[in-house]
């Protein structure tokens, strides 16, 4: 069974799939309305910059929280407890 195995292809299969990645610009906005909302002294969480990005930045598609969050990760801008 496994010496009929195609194992190139096997290992390709397992990489060919990438998460979707937002443009820079869209990484570069989440960035600048964290640091904004963070300025003002408000709540700079998630959901406070989901709601921000919504309604004052009209982004399509809006990035989920979850993608937030690992923008402000890769951005050294959250601390993973």
């Amino acid at each position: 069974m496994w010496k009929d195995a195609n194992l190139e292809r096997l290992a390709e299969e397992e990489h060919a799939y990438s998460p979707p990645r937002l443009p820079d610009e869209v990484e570069q906005i989440v960035v600048m309305a964290r640091q904004e909302l963070s300025n003002r002294g408000v709540p700079f969480g998630t959901r406070a910059l989901h709601r921000r990005l919504n309604e004052f930045y009209h982004l399509k598609p809006l990035p989920s929280v979850h993608m937030i969050e690992r923008i402000l990760a890769c951005n050294g801008l959250i601390d993973r407890r």
